[in-house]
């Protein structure tokens, strides 16, 4: 497994998170993730809270500049759409609250158009 390998499956992307222990490393392997594969790798599967937390955590340390904010955003609306998310943002814990708080903040100063709409999909997480 290397960095830039794309997951076929819900089960490699898992793997693969665990695999990338270093926050940076996840952040590159997220990124080089097309974001019509991650949609279609979790049409049919839930995002769980124990997947979403490493996610945020590599977001929080490395996705919230202004160069980064609007993959972090456009990935977890992706995400936003998968079987019972809204679910999975009911069981996470007051610091990944605060991440999807941080990525709003940073959508808000340097991506508009796209703020309306996390806004819109992670309000209620907030």
């Amino acid at each position: 497994m290397t960095i830039g390998s794309i997951p076929k499956t819900v089960a490699g992307f898992e793997k693969d998170l665990r695999q990338l222990k270093n926050n940076a490393h996840i952040h590159t392997y997220l990124k080089n993730i097309p974001l019509q594969t991650l949609a279609h790798i979790f049409k049919t599967s839930e995002v769980t809270a124990e997947l979403l937390a490493p996610v945020l955590q590599a977001f929080n340390e490395h996705g919230l500049s202004a160069a980064n904010c609007k993959h972090t955003a456009e990935f977890l609306l992706t995400w936003s759409k998968t079987s019972n998310f809204e679910m999975t943002l009911m069981f996470i814990d007051d610091k990944e609250r605060k991440i999807l708080a941080d990525v709003a903040a940073a959508l808000k100063s340097n991506h508009k158009e796209l703020y309306d709409k996390y806004y819109a999909a992670f309000a209620s997480a907030m």
